[in-house]
């Protein structure tokens, strides 16, 4: 089975502790970011397959987060 590597980013620490163990039985190796700013440092430095904005991050920071994704030329696929 490949692995793929995500990068979860959501201001909800104890919901993305919780996902992180399904996420590892379904074949991912996750990578979480507790905010916008961690998020974008994350993806910066590491080479991700996905990328999971969770709801507990504003919309007005997920707007800000996507065009950056876009903008880097990554073929990533990112899910808001």
């Amino acid at each position: 089975m490949a692995v793929t590597t995500m990068l979860a980013a959501g201001v909800d620490s104890v919901h993305l502790e919780y996902q992180r163990p399904l996420w590892r039985s379904a074949g991912s190796y996750v990578t979480s970011a507790k905010s916008i700013r961690e998020a974008m440092v994350q993806f910066r430095d590491g080479d991700f397959d996905l990328i999971l904005l969770g709801d507990s991050i504003p919309i007005e920071d997920r707007e800000r987060l996507t065009p950056l994704i876009r903008a880097s030329g990554s073929r990533i696929r990112w899910f808001a």
